[in-house]
């Protein structure tokens, strides 16, 4: 079993479809993108999340922890990219699908987590009550 990109969207840039979105500053942006995605043998879909920005960008927001007195920023679930490019984007997370495999949708998914943020990430089934 394989993933697949469903679609591509994110409420970072209104109401406007994704497709039409360039930033201000198309090589100095970060935006939030929610990908659905679902397994190669039926319907159904998961939305993973992932900050696609650009290093300028990266590399102002560690500035600015730096003037809080932090110093430091930790990464996951970050997508770096040069310049906005949807198609480019759009072929790095269609490639990473195509490239996850696993016994059963929550192996591909797990795998996935490791670069998106999984919405059943860290998900656990409440123990049944019983009844005394």
């Amino acid at each position: 079993m394989h993933a697949v990109l469903r679609a591509l969207e994110s409420s970072d840039v209104g109401a406007d479809p994704l497709e039409d979105y360039e930033p201000p500053e198309p090589a100095h942006f970060s935006l939030v993108l929610a990908a659905h995605i679902g397994a190669d043998d039926g319907p159904g879909q998961d939305l993973f999340y992932v900050t696609v920005c650009s290093p300028s960008w990266l590399a102002e927001e560690a500035e600015a922890q730096n003037e809080h007195g932090k110093g430091f920023r930790f990464l996951r679930h970050h997508l770096l990219v040069n310049r906005w490019n949807l198609e480019l984007v759009h072929r790095a997370v269609e490639d990473l699908c195509r490239n996850t495999s696993g016994q059963d949708w929550s192996e591909v998914a797990n795998k996935l987590s490791r670069y998106f943020a999984w919405e059943y990430e860290d998900y656990r089934d409440r123990p049944a009550e019983t009844s005394s």
